[in-house]
């Protein structure tokens, strides 16, 4: 029998109201464009498409997009279902935030690239805590300040939706399902031996033990 997780695509992000005097909080986005120094068009260029493919992923997922059903189908290329359209729109972003991750890591002690990520205040919720899959209190949101937090939560998020879209299938289209189900495999896989391990230092020491 196959075991149900119907919280884990229910991943929220978000910047704290505390934030308001930060040019890059005055819409609540992260905004890369506004934290890390560019040295050239191109870069800025690439930055701001970065910032643009996280706030598309973030006013999904966060559920507060105005783009109505027919627009959203016509820019994800004629995708009707919502979990297909979520799935392109982490796969625009992911590798241009992977991209950033190995640039930022070649150069990881550098202090004013530190202080830099820092300043995103990159902040997602957990799917494990009772807040958020009752909704009692709303999610409670966690900062770490580490790009490789980034990655880990959209990757997270990723293989969620992927899980998902294949139950969407499952009774209709058994290859494609189960095509969908390795890849989600893959994408926990790579999170547990390549993302998540450089994180492990980071982390609070009462929580998210590797045991």
């Amino acid at each position: 029998m196959m075991i149900s997780y119907p919280g884990l695509s229910k991943l929220k992000t978000k910047q704290n109201k505390e934030d308001w005097n930060l040019t890059l909080s005055k819409n609540k986005q992260v905004v890369y464009e506004n934290v890390l120094l560019a040295r050239d068009s191109g870069t800025l260029e690439q930055l701001k498409e970065l910032s643009s493919k996280r706030k598309a992923v973030e006013e999904s997922i966060n559920e507060n997009s105005f783009i109505t059903e027919a627009i959203a189908r016509e820019m994800s290329g004629g995708l009707t279902s919502g979990c297909e359209q979520d799935i392109q729109k982490l796969e625009n972003y992911l590798p241009l935030l992977e991209n950033l991750v190995h640039h930022v890591d070649l150069i990881s002690n550098n202090h004013r690239m530190t202080c830099w990520i820092s300043d995103l205040k990159i902040r997602w919720s957990s799917t494990l805590t009772s807040s958020s899959i009752f909704h009692l209190h709303g999610p409670k949101f966690y900062q770490i300040n580490d790009l490789h937090f980034e990655l880990g939560m959209i990757l997270v998020l990723y293989g969620a939706m992927l899980r998902e879209r294949a139950l969407e299938v499952l009774s209709k289209d058994l290859v494609q399902s189960a095509t969908l189900f390795r890849k989600a495999s893959g994408v926990y896989h790579y999170l547990a031996h390549e993302v998540l391990p450089p994180l492990q230092n980071a982390l609070p020491p009462e929580r998210f033990q590797n045991k």
